[in-house]
């Protein structure tokens, strides 16, 4: 997984670090409303990987669930509290 920086008065773009992911042949990502998770499913992976986002972009593997083989689409929603 690439990271990158967006300069949000600009749009420049400015490259931060590769970090491997598990999921096999990654196709889709999510990150979360609040910028500090993210979500990725490989096409060939029958699992979803749950990743921390850091201050600096960087990614840290903290879970995963089952998903089924050949995932093609993620989505992350928020929802709203009780």
């Amino acid at each position: 997984m690439s990271v990158f920086k967006v300069d949000p008065a600009k749009g420049n773009v400015t490259f931060v670090e590769n970090y491997p992911v598990e999921e096999k042949q990654p196709r889709n990502i999510a990150v979360s409303p609040n910028g500090r998770w993210l979500l990725v499913s490989g096409e060939k992976s029958d699992k979803v990987g749950s990743y921390a986002i850091g201050a600096s972009g960087a990614l840290k593997r903290v879970s995963e669930a089952p998903s089924g083989k050949g995932a093609l689409w993620i989505e992350m929603l928020s929802q709203p509290d009780k």
